[in-house]
């Protein structure tokens, strides 16, 4: 087996090797280095703050995939903007504090129908094929069941 010789137009390259930090008379090391040790070694993540976390002002979220309706495959009849006023006028969404959004690609993909996902406060994600108007009110159903 032969060894690929370096080309003679390119340079080589040599890693880079940090100097070793100076020592303190006694054996300690100086503490530039302990800094450097401290922000390197990372044992267990620390927490993070809740300070850059807000309160939402609605209780449930429903999104949905507006490229669904745009596909070949997508449903022919049912489109995303008649399916959130479905949702607005819906007389189980007068509990909850609904937002729904339009969104891009859920990556769910269902033939002939838009992909939902929806979540309340406290509760699981919940994925959801909607095939015709009146399964957005199931949804909203389920959103209202207290969480187990």
């Amino acid at each position: 087996m032969k060894k690929a010789m370096p080309s003679p137009d390119l340079p080589e390259v040599i890693p880079a090797v940090e100097p070793a930090a100076p020592q303190r008379p006694g054996g300690t090391a100086d503490a530039t280095e302990s800094m450097s040790e401290a922000k390197t070694s990372s044992a267990a993540p620390a927490e993070q703050p809740d300070d850059f976390t807000v309160k939402a002002k609605f209780g449930a979220l429903v999104v949905l995939c507006k490229a669904c309706q745009k596909r070949s495959s997508g449903p022919s009849k049912l489109k995303v903007k008649d399916l959130r006023k479905e949702m607005r006028r819906d007389p189980a969404r007068s509990t909850l504090r609904l937002r729904i959004v339009e969104s891009g690609c859920l990556g769910l993909c269902p033939k002939k129908a838009i992909a939902a996902a929806a979540m309340a406060r406290g509760g699981q994600m919940q994925m959801a094929e909607i095939k015709e108007a009146s399964q957005a009110s199931r949804l909203l159903a389920v959103l209202q069941k207290p969480a187990a």
